[in-house]
């Protein structure tokens, strides 16, 4: 390297999974036994959609299949209805036959027009793969948030998926497999999440997107994280649906069962990324390279030195996973 002195990082591979549970205002489900009967999730908030766009809603299966009548979640105004849904205060039902009681009011009474929590708006009509509501919670026109978020009476303890991940050079394009890194990198992690026993569907066998990713950069000589895109700031985090603009900054292999998601971005809560690299670069002494210092905040906290990195998802509810490769690896 002409007796240049160049930063070295010894990436050790661990896996981590973790979650977290947010319940900001909590509300039961839209099928009778309202406040206690579990149904199952059929997708989640931020799946690919083949249209370049992320899910923004769930998908939800009653547990009984043979009662598919939906129910108002909260006293609200109706202010909108169409062929296959309507919207209900901040919540959108879709994929149902609405009740005609309700299009006798709307008739009658024009919109908006308050109905009371429990009442029958509707049924849910056949939708690609499994019958299903799709459940929508945000306003007309503005960010959509996650409703597992504040389903209170939702249950998961089954555990997060990590397969891998992988390194890339920045931008996404080359990856690498050396122990030895130089440059802006990417970190690339395939997992997913999946619902407790009963929960599954025939869809993508009941796996469903994750709720969080990041990573950690931990010292391997001390054990202790020098950098932590999880715990507190996350790069991805479906509490609400990303701007569709960034489909391709997140996912990649985005049509397979088990996605791929690049959790270098900063793409927290739909925010447009603005690193797309952690910046693992630094040329010492007069050759320094001012193009390495981008991403000054991590570069001084790894300097030359061994780490080991850690992927993390999670999903809505406190369960946690540890899959951990203590190897190490020198080229």
């Amino acid at each position: 390297m002409m007796g240049k002195d160049w930063q070295k990082l010894i990436f050790v591979s661990s896996l981590f999974v973790i979650l977290q549970v947010s319940n900001l205002f909590a509300y039961p489900w839209p099928f009778k036994q309202m406040t206690t009967n579990q149904q199952k999730i059929r997708q989640t908030v931020g799946a690919y959609r083949a249209t370049n766009r992320f899910h923004n809603g769930i998908d939800v299966v009653p547990a009984d299949s043979s009662d598919l009548r939906v129910y108002a979640i909260l006293k609200a105004n109706i202010t909108s209805i169409w062929s296959s849904g309507l919207r209900l205060g901040n919540f959108v039902y879709e994929h149902i036959s609405v009740d005609s009681s309700i299009i006798e009011r709307a008739a009658e009474e024009g919109f908006p027009f308050e109905v009371e929590q429990g009442t029958l708006i509707g049924e849910i009509v056949f939708s690609a793969g499994t019958d299903h509501l799709h459940f929508i919670e945000g306003p007309a026109g503005g960010t959509k948030t996650n409703p597992l978020n504040s389903l209170s009476t939702f249950n998961d303890s089954t555990k997060p998926t990590v397969d891998s991940f992988k390194i890339f050079k920045e931008n996404q394009s080359t990856e690498i497999t050396s122990d030895i890194i130089y440059g802006k990198i990417d970190l690339r992690v395939k997992g997913y999440d999946k619902m407790d026993s009963g929960m599954g569907t025939s869809d993508h066998s009941g796996k469903v997107m994750p709720y969080k990713l990041g990573y950690k950069i931990i010292d391997k000589t001390s054990n202790v994280a020098k950098y932590d895109r999880f715990t507190t700031n996350p790069t991805i985090r479906f509490v609400n649906v990303p701007s569709n603009t960034n489909v391709g900054y997140i996912h990649e292999g985005i049509t397979s069962i088990d996605p791929e998601y690049w959790v270098t971005n900063e793409s927290l809560d739909g925010a447009i990324p603005t690193n797309k690299y952690w910046n693992a670069k630094q040329k010492k002494g007069a050759d320094y390279n001012i193009d390495a210092k981008i991403n000054s905040e991590i570069e001084s906290q790894t300097p030359d030195g061994k780490y080991k990195v850690q992927v993390l998802l999670g999903d809505n509810r406190n369960n946690i996973n540890v899959i951990n490769n203590n190897s190490e690896k020198i080229r």
